[in-house]
């Protein structure tokens, strides 16, 4: 079997790069690279030097292939759509400020102004939509559940105070009498312990049986009246929030859509840096955020250096 040195490699799969590191550039799947060590002599199209013996060397030698795929990283695909943006801006002002170097030749110049324009357009249309669903999570939203738990509050309001009512004036001072029963067989319970989006329609009911009690008392027909009215507002507000979650859901679908598009425009980027810019690694990785900082690091996070006193 024939050696193969690790930097440096023919007809073996593994060609040196035209950079002035001296990294070589692997044309490797990277399942290959994940594969058992037991399968390094079958799976890889590189043969294993004599020199590179026992499990330790082929661990050394697969982290020296994975070490040559490291690239640009694009945030977590959980991140949020901000810190897509933040990186996707980044990428953006980096190729605007090389493409006005003039120690760069035009046509350079003009490719990293087109990869510009492309993809802040994407990062644009990202920001849209992360920020309309912003705006839905912060008022919208909030809006119609206060809506929606401000009318169910009433509601069991005046339902509690028609029960005591009811009981007072036909019951004897019993909310466990007839009267009480007929017209809230659960009493509150009949209401209250139902699904919410049920509860408008069993409070309406509710109002047709206090209407069709036997027996009359003074406060009777504006009790009716406000238990309808108290229901008819609940029903509008739990339609209204259901409204607003789907308002919501809609906007959140479509960020998550432009999201996903904006990862493959800086995919594209990269790639398209790479296959300009050949053999220049570092150069191609320095036009995003390494984590999240410049690959030159910050000048705000630099400490300063003291001053040298004078003798």
């Amino acid at each position: 079997m024939p050696s193969c040195d690790l930097l440096s490699a023919g007809p073996t799969g593994i060609e040196p790069s035209r950079s002035r590191d001296p990294v070589f550039t692997p044309y490797l799947p990277r399942a290959a690279l994940l594969a058992p060590l037991s399968a390094i002599d079958t799976r890889f199209p590189v043969p294993i030097s004599s020199s590179i013996k026992g499990r330790h060397n082929a661990s050394l030698f697969l982290y020296l292939l994975r070490k040559a795929l490291i690239r640009m990283k694009l945030p977590n695909e959980t991140s949020s759509s901000w810190a897509h943006i933040l990186f996707a801006a980044y990428a953006c002002s980096s190729l605007k400020a090389w493409s006005e170097f003039p120690e760069l030749t035009q046509p350079d110049r003009d490719a990293l102004a087109a990869l510009a324009g492309t993809l802040r357009a994407a990062t644009d249309s990202l920001l849209k939509e992360a920020r309309e669903t912003q705006d839905v999570t912060i008022f919208g939203r909030p809006e119609a559940q206060a809506r929606q738990n401000a009318w169910l509050t009433l509601l069991k309001r005046i339902t509690s105070e028609s029960l005591t009512m009811v009981a007072m004036r036909l019951g004897q001072g019993s909310k466990d009498s007839k009267p009480a029963r007929e017209f809230l067989p659960n009493l509150l319970a009949t209401i209250t312990a139902r699904p919410i989006a049920d509860r408008p329609g069993i409070a309406a009911q509710a109002a047709k049986r206090l209407g069709n009690l036997a027996g009359d008392f003074a406060e009777k027909a504006t009790l009716k009246a406000r238990l309808e009215a108290a229901a008819s507002g609940a029903e509008a507000a739990v339609a209204a929030n259901g409204d607003a979650f789907n308002a919501w859901d809609k906007e959140r679908s479509e960020e998550v859509v432009a999201k996903g598009r904006l990862r493959l425009e800086l995919e594209r980027t990269h790639r398209a840096l790479g296959a300009h810019f050949v053999g220049q690694r570092d150069f191609v990785e320095s036009f995003f955020l390494k984590g999240e900082k410049p690959s030159e690091g910050a000048v705000e996070e630099e400490t300063p250096v003291e001053p040298t006193p004078a003798p």
